[in-house]
């Protein structure tokens, strides 16, 4: 085969690949990944102040939208290479087989070589499986947040009025309770020993409904501290994807031991949160059910008027206790789990 022949088959090979580039989204090479704004001196983001859980929700979101955009760049870019080096494998074949001179299969092979070291470079696969994870972290802190944006305002930030009544609801149930003095009233002289038991065990209800409610009391301010303090994991949950994004793309070490720590500080806090509240619900459970025996056979006694002045005080001690145990489930059901969505936020970047 003539040079001038053998110029044409590369030129048409060329020629016949090179649209490929017309898809090319060279903005895919940026070798800085994209990262969320600072939420100092930024601008709210439908309406969420800078900063708030809101705003986060949103910035995580749209980070996953850029690392997307980035994934679907890199996969337009790899035919621009891939198409060119296919060509220059066949036009390789082809100048050996119409004998072309050594300097035209020289230069195949320089430009398939030089081609193949940029791909290398570039590292498409792993730059495009980082952005691909990133995107999914970050969605995962959009989506596990939404509990926690729930309970905030439009704007994004907590009322704060947020359980006030139900705590306050408590906290007067108990007053009731301190001022009735019946949950440290000595037991009565002179009384039958069903009596004394019945009164005995109603006041042990009593005091453990009481110890119960403050403990509901405690559980709600940590989940309230733990909402006040959300914007801030948020705000390490997305540094983290970013960090590990930037590292699985550019190579660079980063350390991750401070938030790794206050991940399992958070799920430690979670667990503890979470076993209060059960114990509470239990406690509280096992108090109705012997307060609906206690008050059938207080009524019965009252009925046969045999010691009214100790009756009276078991049934009142029962009224309050019923009054208290109310008031604390309406609490533990509105406490919302904060610190449990939290762990779940940090836990978001685990897989990258």
């Amino acid at each position: 085969m003539a040079p001038h022949y053998c110029k044409l088959f590369l030129i048409g090979w060329v020629l016949a690949l090179a649209p490929g580039c017309s898809t090319a989204d060279f903005k895919a090479l940026d070798p800085a990944p994209p990262f969320a704004p600072s939420p100092v001196g930024a601008a709210p983001i439908q309406g969420a102040t800078p900063g708030t859980v809101t705003w986060w929700q949103y910035s995580a979101a749209d980070l996953a939208k850029s690392y997307q955009e980035r994934y679907a760049g890199l996969a337009r870019m790899r035919p621009v290479f891939d198409l060119p080096l296919i060509g220059l494998a066949a036009s390789a074949v082809g100048a050996l087989f119409y004998g072309a001179p050594s300097d035209a299969v020289f230069g195949i092979g320089l430009g398939a070589g030089v081609l193949g070291a940029t791909r290398t470079y570039l590292n498409f696969g792993p730059a495009g499986d980082a952005y691909l994870a990133g995107s999914s972290a970050a969605q995962c802190v959009a989506r596990e947040v939404a509990p926690i944006v729930a309970e905030v305002t439009a704007d994004g930030t907590v009322p704060p009025d947020l359980l006030k009544d139900k705590i306050g609801a408590i906290q007067t149930a108990i007053t009731a309770i301190d001022d009735s003095g019946l949950s440290t009233k000595p037991l009565p002289a002179g009384e039958s020993a069903d009596a004394l038991r019945r009164f005995n065990e109603a006041q042990t209800l009593l005091r453990n409904g009481v110890q119960a409610a403050r403990e509901a009391i405690r559980v709600a301010h940590s989940e309230l501290s733990a909402l006040n303090g959300a914007p801030s994991i948020m705000g390490a949950a997305v540094n983290t994807i970013e960090n590990k994004v930037a590292k699985r793309v550019a190579f660079q070490a980063a350390e991750f031991g401070a938030l790794q720590s206050q991940i399992l500080d958070a799920v430690s806090v979670t667990a503890a949160n979470r076993s209060s509240l059960e114990q509470v619900r239990s406690t509280l459970r096992g108090a109705q059910t012997k307060t609906v025996g206690a008050r059938a056979a207080a009524t019965a006694a009252l009925a046969q008027v045999r010691k009214p002045t100790i009756e009276d005080d078991i049934q009142l001690m029962q009224q309050l206790l019923d009054n208290l145990s109310a008031a604390t489930f309406d609490l533990t059901e509105a406490t919302p789990q904060i610190t449990a969505a939290r762990a779940a936020i940090l836990k978001c970047a685990d897989p990258l």
